[in-house]
């Protein structure tokens, strides 16, 4: 699931629900859109994907830091 700005930034207008992005070079099939999040002390809190911890490790590989929200691309 890809945050709004990261959304903006990829597709534009096209809606990105089946498309592919890659991550590390590997390809992420998006399955949705999170919901917009008001800024918090003037930072965008929509530039984040979320995705399961267990592919997360094996995208970012063993000894970087993984989170439990997701990865910030």
């Amino acid at each position: 699931m890809l945050g709004n700005e990261i959304v903006t930034k990829l597709f534009g207008s096209i809606n990105p629900v089946g498309q592919v992005v890659r991550v590390d070079g590997r390809p992420k099939l998006v399955v949705g859109i999170l919901e917009q999040q008001p800024q918090l002390f003037g930072q965008s809190q929509d530039n984040y994907m979320v995705m399961p911890i267990t592919t997360g490790k094996v995208c970012l590989g063993k000894g970087r830091e993984v989170s439990y929200h997701g990865y910030v691309l």
